[in-house]
């Protein structure tokens, strides 16, 4: 897995646990609904960049380290080339 559908992974899963619509994440990372469907879907052709993990994990009121802390993200569970 690469860190593109590691960061789609997690917060798909975030959005189950929290029950909260793509809709109502992207408003609250005021983006449009758009990108944040192309950045989980894997649409977006570039690779996701840090300003974007944060702007998720702020949208999720989480820090960035609560969002990357999770076992999809261990060196040993990621793709990095």
């Amino acid at each position: 897995m690469n860190v593109r559908e590691a960061v789609a992974a997690r917060t798909e899963q975030l959005l189950r646990e929290r029950a909260m619509s793509r809709h109502q994440l992207a408003k609250n990372m005021a983006v449009g609904d758009g990108l944040l469907y192309n950045i989980i879907r894997g649409k977006n052709r570039r690779s996701v960049d840090f300003n974007t993990v944060c702007a998720i994990a702020d949208g999720f009121d989480m820090n960035v380290i609560e969002f990357l802390n999770v076992p999809l993200f261990y060196n040993d569970n990621l793709d990095l080339n």
